[in-house]
């Protein structure tokens, strides 16, 4: 029996790409599937859009020559989806499996050490494995939403974090005013006065009395 199940072969698929691909059945279904198109629809590379091909084949969505499958499209249906999940359990998974962790949600950690002593794979593949087996176990279609909904909160928390490590800018203070010190005032200065004189002298006046006149301005304006 062991030897059974390490022949046969399990499929893993990342539940973004599985619900991605979902959605854009549900907008059209595509006649055939390559890597190609994976890459395309699912923004992914070309190594990990052929990985995904094997897995299509081995769940049934896709035939040996990348034509879409009527399991593809009962997958792809709101109405049939659980039908469709329950199609891929009896088609890939082992009986041994199903009775010892069966639906609708068995234990992440146990599915790991089942696909690990069974299968004789690493941690990693059988973490994959089992959240494989785990989603399509559920054929919960409102996943989908939940998918969705963690990928933006995580989205928004890991830009939130972005922003709280951007350097915060410098902000310039304008400068207070010291207590209890006041401007200096400038002095006061008196205002200036300035007369002018107009001195009219006949034209007969003689030096006598022209002399008469500077001597009584001297003393009555500039002396003082």
């Amino acid at each position: 029996m062991a030897d059974e199940q390490a022949r046969r072969t399990y499929p893993y698929f990342p539940s973004r790409n599985w619900w991605d691909l979902r959605r854009r059945f549900q907008v059209t279904m595509p006649g055939r599937v390559d890597a190609s198109y994976l890459q395309t629809v699912l923004d992914v590379g070309e190594g990990h859009a052929k990985n995904l091909l094997p897995q299509m084949r081995t769940i049934g969505m896709i035939d040996e020559t990348g034509r879409t499958t009527e399991l593809a499209n009962q997958w792809r249906d709101d109405e049939t989806y659980e039908e469709a999940c329950k199609a891929i359990v009896e088609r890939v998974y082992s009986r041994e499996l199903t009775d010892a962790l069966p639906p609708p949600n068995p234990d992440q950690k146990a599915t790991e050490r089942w696909f690990s002593r069974t299968m004789g794979v690493g941690q990693s593949m059988a973490t994959k494995l089992a959240a494989f087996y785990r989603l399509v176990l559920s054929g919960d279609v409102t996943d989908q939403q939940t998918d969705r909904r963690a990928r933006e909160q995580n989205a928004d928390g890991q830009k939130r974090a972005t922003v709280k490590r951007q350097p915060a800018q410098s902000r310039r203070k304008r400068p207070e005013p010291a207590v209890g010190r006041t401007p200096a005032e400038k002095p006061r200065q008196a205002p200036s006065l300035h007369i002018d004189v107009q001195v009219h002298i006949p034209p007969d006046a003689t030096a006598e009395q022209i002399d008469t006149i500077f001597e009584a301005m001297a003393k009555h304006l500039y002396y003082r």
